[in-house]
């Protein structure tokens, strides 16, 4: 569709305009439009809620290192091996968006969403703290929690994008707490991704002959700076193009639905969903910092089965970098699996494989005897 512009005469009385249509829109449509969104609300929530005598249905904020962080746990059968998910980001929560995927989990497992200090609903969580290493000691205590409030003795530790890392972390730390660790959109060497990332929307760019994009990309070079340092000034710029090729989802130019659906979420109130940008705005540059000297390259021994759910169009956080470490790693048990028509959020994706996969692969660790 061709871009169509405006004088910035034109562009203001268009702005009046509308704004003035605003003020009149009969208060009716806008109840009806409010009324519209609670009722799709309320149906979603009545949908997704587990009524069956084991089940597990919680929402509360619990206190880690200090602060009050916000969880969930969602289960039919309180038996089922508990699951942790680690969202990305950073500040990212997944909380809002997991009744799109999560429901057909909650047969075989506890899943238990965690919104992050700074991030969702723990935007307010002691801001002043945001590190790396904090997150990865909330994580551990959220761990501890969750083995005394659910009676078990281990769960599996599933880590997304920036929660691969932190996810990941968690699991070295507390090997003797975790059933196995699931990495998807996994971060190894983030520098190296980064670089392997870009290198293929540079690529992209040459191919569709986008000069714009390339003009783009070739202002930010070298990327990422030699040191690795100062990302947060470069990654956006990065990002735009390589979501606009399918780095981010396979086959969208866009990810554009995620504050529609958690804003239909029986999790969030309307009001938390505004918070999802707050946290960003004030997580992304201090976490990002501390993910640019993220290196799992070194580790060649861990203690836990490893379980990689990668997608094969992922440049993002690009797959081959976890598949090669895995391949090299000993483990008790490790598998890869691919997912064809997925880059970096497979979860969503593909949601029916990857609740195969977690079938498959991990729940029979955390069920042996």
């Amino acid at each position: 569709m061709p871009c169509i512009k405006f004088s910035a005469s034109v562009r203001h009385v268009i702005a009046l305009f509308a704004g003035i249509m605003c003020l009149l829109a009969s208060p009716l449509v806008l109840a009806d439009q409010h009324d519209g969104l609670a009722a799709a609300r309320s149906t979603i929530a009545n949908v997704t809620r587990i009524t069956t005598p084991d089940g597990v249905q919680e929402r509360y904020s619990v206190n880690l290192g200090g602060v009050e962080q916000w969880i969930s746990i969602r289960g039919r059968d309180r038996k089922n091996p508990v699951l942790l998910f680690v969202h990305g980001g950073p500040a990212a929560p997944e909380m809002p968006l997991a009744w799109i995927f999560q429901s057909p989990w909650e047969e075989y497992f506890t899943v238990v969403q965690w919104d992050q200090r700074g991030a969702g609903r723990s935007y307010a969580a002691d801001t002043e703290n945001l590190t790396a290493d904090q997150i990865v000691k909330d994580g551990g205590e959220l761990i501890a929690h969750l083995r005394a409030h659910l009676g078990v003795k281990k769960v599996i530790v599933l880590g997304q994008s920036w929660g691969s890392y932190v996810g990941l972390r968690m699991a070295l730390d507390h090997p003797e707490w975790v059933h196995a660790y699931v990495g998807t959109g996994q971060v190894i060497n983030f520098a190296e991704g980064e670089k392997a990332g870009y290198e293929w929307t540079v690529n992209k760019a040459k191919a569709d002959n986008n000069t714009d994009a390339l003009a783009d990309l070739a202002a930010i070079a070298p990327y990422p700076n030699i040191d690795g340092s100062a990302l947060i000034e470069k990654i956006g710029i990065e990002r735009r193009w390589s979501v606009h090729y399918g780095a981010l989802m396979y086959g969208r130019s866009a990810y554009d639905f995620d504050r529609g659906v958690a804003r239909l979420s029986p999790d969030y109130e309307l009001g938390d969903v505004d918070k999802i940008s707050l946290g960003s705005a004030i997580s992304l540059e201090p976490l990002l910092r501390d993910l640019e000297s993220a290196n799992f390259d070194k580790i060649t021994d861990v203690d836990f089965p490893v379980i990689m759910l990668l997608g094969r169009h992922d440049y993002t956080t690009p797959s081959e970098l976890p598949a090669r470490w895995l391949r090299a790693v000993r483990a008790p048990k490790k598998q890869i699996v691919w997912f064809e028509n997925s880059a970096h959020l497979v979860q969503i994706e593909e949601p029916g494989r990857f609740l195969g996969a977690l079938v498959e692969h991990v729940r029979p660790i955390a069920i042996e005897k």
